[in-house]
């Protein structure tokens, strides 16, 4: 191994403790730290909101190395790991991460030595029982303080909506953290946004007043939270992170040296790799089974269902052959069959049909011609406003490329409009049904053209 890495704090870590860098377990008690060093001068403060394009990227964000610790995630379910989990990253949604990151001034063990039992069983060549008690490495030093993670997931029918909304967080929040007092609320257009889509925001939480991980739709409280977060840490710091030194940087008396790792680190992170594409995966087929109106043609909840099942039996069937790996190099450490399911794709995404659009409906052997302005409130639903004719109002509502309006004229005449749009969302063809009790129930021809 490196002379050290830094990985996540887990409970049970302390100066001097032995750590499995295979799997971030805790080991026992080799060394003998000292005096510890250190922890002169004042806190550091770091705030940031930034998109996420990955899941990777949130392990690298939220201070989870693929290189160092991404393969802990293969055999624990707990801290950063679980709420990683939990956040449900996948490729539809647009994800946000705020992020406030309260450091004191590293501490680390200068003085550190092999404890007389550790090193008598290096002297006689027992390197395996050395690494069976002690692990790979032992905590040399520490960072305490704290840190607050809040990943927003915004979801909608109309992607670019998720964008916008994205954007206009980013421009609110984005130098928010300079000063304690700017206000954590959100404009009114930006609020109505929101509330006409999908938000879920799910926190992280280590210091200040308790741990917590939680999830909520109320981005401004989360956001206030994330700003006082600081001064909540000052009377409470703890450890979130811990460097973990190679065994060789100590004096060790004469004998066999460790047992090298590198060979197991580099399969299991090429593991932690193909375990985050496949959770990715896993998590867009769910989002297919709760969104299925927001595809054009989604398979039917059957394939769904053995497709997430797949996808599932090779995440658990990737975890074995990983605790294999730590447990027999020779035979476990090798390359992963990595598959998908017969037929997996993911479908096309609805199409927006926001804006203003001309229908032209046949009637009595006449033609009549109106302009429909459509407006998404969140759900492929949309509201509905006619201009010209009957100045009707109602809601419209877009399944894969089937479009309808339920309305209501001037004077109270009811009907529904039914088009089936072109693969292009320009042009679409079908009918009107008058509902109302005094109209002929004959279907009349309609045209739909999105003009602008």
């Amino acid at each position: 191994m490196e002379q050290s890495v830094n990985i996540p704090w887990v409970l049970g870590m302390d100066y001097g403790m032995g750590v499995n860098l295979l799997n971030g377990q805790v080991a026992g008690k080799g060394v003998e730290p000292g005096d510890l060093k250190g922890g002169e001068g004042g806190q550091v403060v770091t705030y940031n909101m930034q998109l996420l394009n990955t899941m990777e990227e949130l392990y690298s964000s939220i201070g989870i190395s693929i290189e160092s610790s991404g393969s802990y995630g293969l055999f624990s379910g707990d801290g950063k790991f679980k709420y990683s989990k939990e956040a449900k990253f996948n490729s539809q949604s647009t994800f946000l991460l705020a992020r406030c990151v309260v450091q004191n001034p590293f501490t680390q063990a200068e003085e550190a030595n092999i404890k007389l039992n550790a090193g008598e069983l290096i002297k006689q060549g027992k390197t395996d029982v050395f690494q069976f008690r002690y692990g790979d490495g032992f905590v040399r030093g520490m960072l305490t303080g704290g840190e607050f993670f809040a990943v927003i997931s915004i979801t909608s029918s109309n992607r670019d909506e998720q964008n916008t909304i994205a954007t206009s967080l980013q421009a609110k929040y984005g130098g928010f953290f300079a000063s304690a007092d700017v206000s954590a609320s959100l404009d009114d257009q930006t609020k109505s946004k929101i509330s006409k889509n999908e938000i879920r925001v799910s926190t992280y939480q280590r210091g200040g007043q308790g741990d917590q991980q939680g999830f909520t739709k109320d981005i401004e409280a989360v956001m206030a939270r994330l700003q006082a977060f600081p001064s909540a840490v000052i009377h409470n710091p703890v450890p979130f992170e811990v460097q973990v030194a190679n065994y060789q940087t100590l004096e060790l008396p004469e004998g066999p040296n460790t047992i090298d790792i590198k060979a197991q680190k580099e399969a299991l992170e090429d593991f932690a790799r193909l375990h985050i594409k496949l959770m990715t995966v896993r998590n867009d087929i769910e989002f297919l089974q709760l969104h299925p109106d927001y595809f054009v043609n989604p398979p039917n909840p059957t394939t769904l269902n053995q497709w997430n099942e797949f996808i599932s039996d090779q995440i658990r069937e990737l975890k074995r052959q990983a605790s294999k790996c730590v447990d027999s190099p020779k035979d476990g450490c090798g390359i992963f069959p990595l598959k998908l399911p017969d037929g997996f794709a993911m479908p096309e995404r609805t199409r927006d049909v926001s804006g203003t659009w001309q229908h032209t409906t046949e009637y009595d052997g006449r033609q009549f011609t109106a302009k429909w302005t459509f407006n998404p409130i969140g759900g492929n639903r949309y509201d509905a406003q006619e201009e010209g004719l009957g100045n009707a109002k109602g809601i419209a509502v877009l399944h894969g490329n089937h479009f309808q309006i339920d309305f209501t004229a001037a004077g109270g005449t009811t009907g529904r409009y039914e088009w089936d749009l072109n693969a292009d969302f320009t042009i679409g063809v079908g009918k009107l049904l008058f509902t109302s009790a005094d109209k002929d129930k004959n279907l009349h021809d309609s045209q739909l053209i999105h003009i602008n």
